[in-house]
């Protein structure tokens, strides 16, 4: 995997832990469509169980995290190195679980239940009320990135 940098690997692990299950170590084709999704690179159905066919090395049905990066390596494109993504570039994919570059209430509360974070309700309420300038319930790039900045 030469094409990944350490810091993204873990990253992508953090991403595909979120969606198995407890006990398990690989995911099936409806938790990888939501992977790709989060990873903003949506598949169809179709795309989907074409992959897991490809890179299910081990013939199980489903995808271990090595055949998961074996499937990024083809699917996601290539980045622009004269543009990195930074740290809250990268959350903010995570986030945003239907890729139209917004993160709502929901959605907050979602990936942080995933991330075993125990956060009340109503506090990410406010926190999006509290960065929300355009008043449309939701975080864009630009309010996530304020809420971050309100941090350091």
């Amino acid at each position: 995997m030469v094409r990944f940098t350490p810091e993204q690997i873990a990253e992508y692990k953090e991403c595909f832990d979120m969606f198995c299950a407890d006990d398990e170590d690989a995911i099936g084709e409806k938790q990888l469509a939501e992977v790709m999704e989060t990873l903003g690179c949506p598949m169809s159905p179709e795309e989907i169980h074409d992959f897991v066919q490809e890179v299910d090395l081990d013939g199980n049905g489903t995808i271990e995290f090595n055949e998961f990066l074996e499937m990024l390596e083809k699917k996601l494109p290539e980045e622009d190195d004269s543009a990195p993504q930074d740290d809250i570039d990268i959350a903010f994919k995570v986030f945003d679980l239907k890729g139209d570059e917004l993160i709502t209430k929901a959605a907050f509360r979602h990936v942080l239940a995933n991330l075993g974070e125990e956060i009340d309700a109503e506090d990410i309420d406010k926190i999006v009320d509290m960065h929300d300038k355009d008043g449309d319930g939701k975080l864009n790039r630009a309010e996530f990135r304020d809420l971050f900045s309100d941090m350091a």
